[in-house]
């Protein structure tokens, strides 16, 4: 091995030694492309009668966002997890499966950027196992129709920003505040940068959902409406401080 190769370990430590020492902490990341949704409904079915308020949360994979020349395409397909909230109920979560079709229906040109963002229409079928927080009860298999409409574009290079967080001050002795000293509590100013590359579709959707749950011995019916963002992948690194 030559002295470069035996160095190169060491270098790397001596680099986030001192980030650390100068109160600065590294950062990386490496995100896919994924589709992120939330929305809100109502769920019948589960507990008697009772009609439950429901607030779903989604994350899943579609590879097809990162191919650029597929923006119109006719199918859509991914897999991913999900958290059904229920409020004033017990809630599910568990894994599922995408299948759709997908049609371009317009362009919407933006002149500031140059850029043009596509509009597509999607109709599609989703396949749901759902667990509970209860252990055995409410487990079962799950299954919905969706309809969706979204605007998109690809994008593609480097990504890079600064954010800083003014400090905050607790004042003593304040109802409910995190301060039980005698003397002002400050949280130091925060300044956080990173930069990186991304590539992918990026955009904003709505959606509605019909879907139908086995959950052991019950069965639960749902109607749900919400937003969809799609996230390019990216990676990068940056570093964290408080000054």
């Amino acid at each position: 091995m030559t002295k470069d190769k035996q160095s190169g370990p060491l270098v790397t430590l001596a680099v986030l030694a001192s980030l650390l020492l100068a109160g600065c902490m590294p950062l990386a990341w490496v995100l896919p492309p994924v589709q992120v949704e939330i929305g809100a409904g109502a769920r019948h079915g589960v507990n008697g009668s009772r009609l439950d308020l429901v607030v779903p949360l989604g994350v899943g994979f579609y590879p097809m966002q990162l191919a650029a020349e597929q923006v119109g395409r006719a199918v859509e397909f991914g897999a991913g997890y999900h958290f059904e909230g229920l409020i004033f109920a017990s809630y599910h979560h568990g894994p599922y499966l995408d299948l759709g079709f997908s049609r371009l229906v317009g362009i919407l040109p933006n002149e500031s950027t140059g850029n043009s963002s596509s509009l597509r229409l999607q109709l599609g079928a989703r396949g749901y196992y759902h667990f509970s927080h209860q252990g055995g009860a409410g487990v079962g298999p799950g299954a919905a129709l969706r309809l969706g409409f979204e605007s998109v574009n690809f994008t593609s290079g480097p990504l890079s920003s600064c954010t800083v967080a003014e400090p905050t001050i607790y004042p003593p002795g304040e109802p409910g505040k995190p301060n039980p000293f005698t003397e002002d509590l400050v949280q130091p100013a925060t300044l956080v940068c990173g930069a990186g590359l991304m590539y992918g579709e990026a955009g904003i959707g709505l959606f509605t959902e019909l879907g139908h749950a086995w959950l052991g011995e019950r069965e639960a019916t749902m109607l749900l409406f919400g937003i969809t963002f799609r996230v390019p992948a990216s990676v990068g690194a940056g570093f964290a401080t408080l000054f």
